[in-house]
């Protein structure tokens, strides 16, 4: 079974010697590693603290020393146990009635974005027929002068005939 680690980022702090750990950073961690100040740094690595601290040789003491030379156990313990909460739960409760009055406005303005969609909806329609109805009229008033162009043609050519069969006395 593969043990997969995924890379953390950490902040490497020496006070003692600056100088051993930048070196044990650029041998161990070449490339991932970033140097904020003389005595501080960014690492990306994958595994614990404690596998970084051991792999950078601070556990062990060749770089420097984890322990600081102070109790990291605490030494005064509270005396009492924290409150409970209240109980008093107004200001929740004007958040629950300020959003329920936000979804209100955002529902009614919904509800007006659609009944504005449907009137458009309606014009549009009314365009539309109005559009259909003038290409109907064209098209019929353009049939009646070609048919009233035609009758005059065959009108004007008869008379012409006649008149040309037909000579003045």
């Amino acid at each position: 079974m593969a043990i997969i680690a995924n890379p953390q980022t950490f902040a490497v702090l020496s006070l003692d010697n600056p100088e051993i750990l930048a070196i044990a950073l650029v041998e161990k961690y070449p490339q991932d590693h970033f140097r904020l100040s003389a005595n501080q740094w960014l690492l990306v690595a994958p595994g614990t603290a404690k596998e970084v601290c051991d792999n950078l040789g601070i556990t062990g003491g060749t770089v420097g020393s984890a322990d600081s030379g102070k109790s990291t156990v605490p030494t005064k313990f509270p005396e009492t146990t924290p409150p409970l909460p209240s109980g008093d739960y107004s200001y929740i409760l004007e958040i629950v009635m300020n959003m329920q009055v936000t979804m209100g406005k955002l529902t009614e303005a919904v509800d007006s974005l659609k009944t504005q969609s449907n009137a458009q909806g309606e014009k549009i329609e009314h365009v539309a027929r109005d559009i259909h109805a003038a290409k109907v009229v064209i098209g019929v008033v353009g049939g009646l002068i070609v048919a009233v162009g035609t009758f005059l043609g065959v009108v004007i050519n008869a008379l012409a005939q006649y008149l040309a069969s037909h000579p003045a006395k």
